[in-house]
């Protein structure tokens, strides 16, 4: 198998990164180049959130990455290097680009690739799905199960558990799609949110038929098994100072598409177990469905930068220390809680999802 290195990196990346390599994708990826290394140059990647090591290795120099490399996958952000991509192609390595190219640059890198024997993928160009912009007479439902993922707040760790459920079920021969905001355009099991749901130009209430639509063109598109869709805001408002957008998004999707299972993740926290049992009430009268899975992720909010600075800010603790909150605390919990870093705890959510779907006669394709 070749050996990539994925250039410029973002912290935003690290679960698409190890979703990639747990699915065997080929390249694999072995390095990242951080623009600012932070003083983490040399360690693994899996440090930055004080998660278990990932087998990556972060670089501050792409020159010096590339040695060790046969392919280079360049991301959409922003590039700051004297390397060229046809410099890179010169050098005899192969490229997957997802940068924006000109029809000109495309035709005379491809040609470079051809005349140097080397790999040029450009998968800039991400998949198109109408967005249907009409008022239908009544919602679509879905053929394909549904799979919502939510957050107390961005960044607990919903990324990870949403592609783990799709590796989950491709290794079971399922076909899956996520529907997700963040967008990596190499992945074709990955669609992007359209943009109306962000904009300002369209009400609240055209937004969940659109949504609607949307859905309903990728599942008499794509025809998948299993839409797992990544809620992009958090569930709801914290409090008076962290409103998390008040959750009208989660909102909107909630109206748009109706969830067959539910998976909520929070923050690292020692919580009283009838506090989950409530929010589970809370969400199925707002939301119209309960919470069936909760995944605690290793981060912990910073209230004192709440308070000081009203920004977000998280401390990450080690995955042993989180296992071993939730084996003291919340063995006897109504609702499983789980730390689905952990591969062990990753199976037993995926196969309470298949538990519990094939209970419901409208997913007899996973039966």
């Amino acid at each position: 198998m070749k050996k990539a290195v994925i250039y410029p990196f973002a912290e935003n990346m690290i679960s698409i990164i190890r979703y990639w390599n747990l699915m065997k994708r080929n390249p694999k990826i072995v390095s990242v180049v951080m623009n600012n290394d932070k003083g983490l140059k040399g360690k693994d990647v899996g440090v930055i959130n004080n998660q278990p090591d990932l087998g990556i290795t972060i670089y501050s120099d792409l020159s010096a990455a590339l040695i060790d490399c046969d392919t280079i996958i360049l991301t959409d952000e922003e590039i700051h290097t004297n390397l060229e991509i046809k410099e890179i192609i010169i050098m005899k390595k192969s490229v997957i680009c997802m940068r924006s190219l000109t029809a000109k640059q495309l035709q005379y890198l491809n040609r470079l690739a051809k005349d140097m024997d080397v790999n040029f993928e450009y998968y800039n160009v991400k998949q198109e799905y109408e967005e249907l912009y009409y008022i239908p007479q009544k919602l679509y439902k879905p053929k394909a199960t549904i799979i919502i993922v939510g957050e107390m707040f961005n960044n607990l760790s919903g990324m990870d558990v949403t592609l783990s459920i799709n590796r989950y079920m491709h290794l079971k021969g399922y076909k899956s799609i996520i529907i997700m905001e963040q967008e990596f355009t190499v992945l074709s099991d990955i669609i992007t949110f359209p943009e109306f749901l962000r904009s300002s130009k369209y009400k609240e209430s055209d937004k969940i038929y659109y949504l609607n639509n949307f859905i309903m063109n990728i599942d008499t598109t794509e025809n998948p098994d299993i839409i797992i869709i990544q809620i992009p805001d958090a569930m709801m408002k914290y409090n008076d100072m962290l409103c998390n957008g008040f959750g009208v998004i989660p909102f909107l999707i909630s109206q748009a598409i109706m969830a067959d299972f539910f998976v909520f993740c929070t923050q690292y926290d020692i919580i009283k177990l009838h506090f989950f049992n409530m929010l589970s009430i809370n969400f199925e009268n707002r939301f119209g469905f309960g919470i069936d899975i909760i995944n605690m992720s290793n981060a912990k909010l910073v209230t004192q930068d709440l308070e000081v600075y009203g920004k977000l800010s998280f401390l990450h603790q080690s995955h042993e220390n989180l296992d071993k909150l939730i084996r003291n605390n919340y063995q006897e919990s109504d609702i499983p809680i789980l730390n689905c870093i952990n591969e062990a705890d990753n199976e037993k959510m995926c196969k309470h999802i298949m538990e519990k779907l094939s209970q419901y006669s409208i997913v007899d394709s996973l039966i």
